[in-house]
């Protein structure tokens, strides 16, 4: 997909779903330059459970949280003047959602 913003960097966007494909809109996105020292960036999801970042090109690790599912991760390589698309499902921890 072509970005049309800055042609130096490149955008990241994606969703978040849970297994029956609902949005999951209160999630914790840390975005991370692989093989860096830097402490990453946060991303917000929103209502629908989308999110979008503009980001230099390059190798990056996804952290996805959100409370009452696991936690996942994931890879994706962001390219200058192109849209880098990661969709998440993230599956529901059975700890915390089980009934007493």
């Amino acid at each position: 997909m072509v970005y049309a913003g800055n042609p130096s960097k490149g955008v990241l966007k994606g969703r978040l779903g849970d297994s029956v494909h609902e949005p999951i809109n209160r999630a914790f996105i840390l975005v991370h330059v692989r093989r860096s020292e830097s402490a990453g960036e946060m991303v917000r999801v929103d209502a629908n459970g989308s999110f979008s970042v503009e980001l230099m090109p390059g190798f990056y690790d996804l952290f996805i949280s959100s409370p009452g599912f696991f936690p996942t991760c994931g890879q994706v390589e962001v390219e200058a003047g192109k849209t880098a698309v990661y969709n998440a499902e993230l599956k529901m921890s059975t700890l915390v959602n089980t009934p007493d």
